[in-house]
């Protein structure tokens, strides 16, 4: 059984090679070389997708934070700074 499956994946290969089909990693490059032209653009990309990400999980961390330092210590100054966090 084992000869018959090594037998089929050197066909497949060779079939792909014939066939022309991209690997996964040469898909890739030639995306990337799409995207040289825009490093600037892409990088902006990024940074503003890590900053929204930042942004969406900031509020329930602030809110622990209200509750332990905040409410439950009496202390005014860390509530007034997490609301100003918060706007």
């Amino acid at each position: 059984m084992s000869g018959a499956r090594s037998r089929y994946a050197a066909f497949m290969a060779t079939w792909r090679r014939l066939r022309g089909e991209k690997t996964r990693a040469r898909r890739t490059r030639e995306l990337f070389a799409l995207l040289l032209p825009y490093k600037l653009r892409v990088a902006g990309m990024l940074a503003s997708l890590g900053v929204s990400i930042a942004a969406g999980l900031a509020p329930p961390y602030l809110a622990m934070v209200a509750i332990d330092n905040g409410i439950k210590e009496n202390d005014a100054g860390v509530l007034t700074l997490v609301v100003a966090l918060f706007v």
